[in-house]
């Protein structure tokens, strides 16, 4: 017997809805008959439907079997990319200066002056080298103060870390926390 996912979400637009499935990140959009057939038929564990159709919403995780418990299983994919040793994150705050007084930060009215040195940026680098065979993907997010103000310490730990990255067949990720004023 089947059911409907319990993170299905769907949004009416134009003559459609599109349907999003937050367990598996799978999106799709369906004409709004077959939105209808999917919630008449749910109602008798999608008996009557139409194989292809049912395969396909199988396929993306809307319908799942009526033994399965989606809770366990976000749980546990929870529990193995937060324990996973195949990824190494890195938060990488290059300087903790700040060009801007945002009136919702916390830290606003601290005045510092300090920015990452060599040895430290070189540290860095050594340990992205010392676990780039155990590893399939670095994700590293660029933080401050102002990460933009010392963008020339960004390029070179990226260049460093992609190279890294290449030489052992590791994913390279990176994303950045700014307010762009510099």
């Amino acid at each position: 017997m089947k059911k409907a996912s319990r993170y299905n979400h769907f949004i009416m637009h134009n003559n459609s809805v599109i349907a999003y499935n937050a367990r598996t990140n799978a999106l799709a959009e369906l004409e709004k008959e077959i939105y209808e057939s999917f919630k008449k038929c749910s109602s008798n564990h999608f008996k009557g439907m139409d194989t292809s159709l049912l395969d396909s919403l199988e396929y993306g995780g809307f319908i799942v079997d009526e033994d399965i418990n989606e809770l366990d299983i976000v749980k546990h994919n929870m529990y193995l990319s937060r324990f996973s040793t195949q990824q190494l994150g890195l938060t990488i705050a290059p300087t903790s200066n700040c060009n801007f007084r945002c009136p919702y930060c916390y830290e606003k009215d601290v005045l510092r002056s300090s920015k990452m040195n060599d040895e430290t940026a070189n540290g860095i680098v050594n340990l992205v080298r010392n676990n780039a065979n155990t590893i399939n993907m670095l994700g590293v997010t660029w933080y401050g103060g102002e990460p933009l103000l010392e963008v020339n310490r960004i390029e070179n730990l990226t260049k460093a870390f992609k190279e890294i990255c290449n030489k052992n067949n590791v994913k390279y990720q990176a994303n950045i926390v700014t307010m762009v004023i510099c």
